[in-house]
C-alpha cells in the first residue's frame, strides 16, 4: 500500500468532493449533517414565483429544491468560489456589501456561512436592507462543530446569540430549530476527530493507517446507535450540532 499516494488522493477538499454522494447513507462521517428534512421543507415552502438570493450558494444545490417559477440568484466570494469550491454563483459579491439594490429579493437564503464571515452583523443589516418587506431569511449555521475552511471559520453561536443578532438587524424572529439530539451530535464529532486521526496517520505514511479500512463500519454502527437511542430516550436539545432560523422583514411599528 502505497500510503504517501493516499494521502496526497484523499486532501480533506478531495475526500469531501468524493464522498458527498454518500452522505444519505449511514457509513458517511457526517450523516448526521445530510440535507435534513426541515431545511429541505423550508426551501420547497419558499413559494411560487419568488426572487430568492443564495448567499455562499456553493454548487447552487438548492436549485432542485425551490418551486421551477423561482428566479434564483446565487451569490459567492470569488475567493471561496473559485479556490476553494471551483463553482461559478450567478454573481460574484461579498455578504458585507450586497451588490443589489433595496428591497430587490422576496426570500434570501444563508445556508452554513454566517460562521465564515467577519461582519456577521454588517452582513445580516445587508441582507435585510435588500430583503423586501415581509421577506423571510431562511438561516442555517453550524454550532458544535469542527473548525472547518481554515482560516476563514469564525465564530459558533448560540440559540440566545442567534436571536440577538437577527432581532438587531431588523428582523423578527419567526422560529429557530436546533437540530441534533445530544447523542447524535458527539456521535457526528466522534466519527470527524477519528476521520482525522486516520487521515493524519496516511499523510505520515504510518502503518497503523491500515485501520482506516475500518472506518465505514465503526460510522456505520456509531451512526445508528445514536440515532436510534435517540429517538428512544429524549435528552433535549442542549448539545445541537445546527441551528435553522427563519426570520421575516417586518414594517417598524
Amino acid at each position: 500500500m502505497d500510503l504517501r499516494f493516499i494521502a496526497e488522493t484523499l486532501s480533506v477538499k478531495n475526500l469531501t468532493k468524493k464522498a458527498r454522494g454518500l452522505m444519505r447513507y449511514p457509513i458517511h462521517p457526517q450523516w448526521f449533517t445530510r440535507k435534513e428534512a426541515s431545511l429541505l421543507r423550508s426551501l420547497r415552502e419558499i413559494g411560487e414565483n419568488k426572487t430568492v438570493l443564495d448567499i455562499g450558494c456553493a454548487d447552487k444545490w438548492i436549485i432542485e429544491h425551490l418551486p421551477a417559477t423561482t428566479n434564483y440568484i446565487g451569490l459567492d466570494y470569488p475567493s471561496t468560489a473559485d479556490r476553494l469550491y471551483g463553482t461559478k454563483p450567478t454573481v460574484y459579491g461579498s455578504a458585507s456589501a450586497l451588490p443589489f439594490e433595496n428591497e430587490s429579493f422576496d426570500r434570501v437564503v444563508l445556508l452554513d456561512v454566517l460562521e465564515h464571515l467577519k461582519e456577521p452583523a454588517k452582513s445580516l443589516s445587508e441582507i435585510h436592507r435588500t430583503l423586501a418587506y415581509n421577506g423571510t431569511l431562511l438561516l442555517r449555521v453550524p454550532f458544535l462543530y469542527p473548525i472547518h475552511d481554515s482560516p476563514h471559520d469564525y465564530s459558533r453561536l448560540t440559540e440566545y446569540g442567534l436571536t440577538s443578532l437577527t432581532e438587531s438587524a431588523g428582523f423578527k424572529l419567526v422560529n429557530l430549530y436546533a437540530i441534533g439530539a445530544p447523542l447524535e451530535t458527539t456521535a457526528l464529532l466522534r466519527n470527524m476527530a477519528i476521520s482525522v486521526l486516520i487521515l493524519h496517520l496516511i499523510k505520515n505514511r504510518n502503518p497503523f493507517a491500515i485501520f482506516g479500512i475500518l472506518l465505514p463500519i465503526y460510522f456505520l454502527l456509531n451512526n445508528l446507535y445514536s440515532y436510534f437511542l435517540s429517538r428512544l430516550v429524549k435528552a433535549g436539545t442542549a448539545l445541537p450540532h445546527t441551528y435553522l432560523v427563519t426570520a421575516i422583514k417586518i414594517k417598524d411599528e
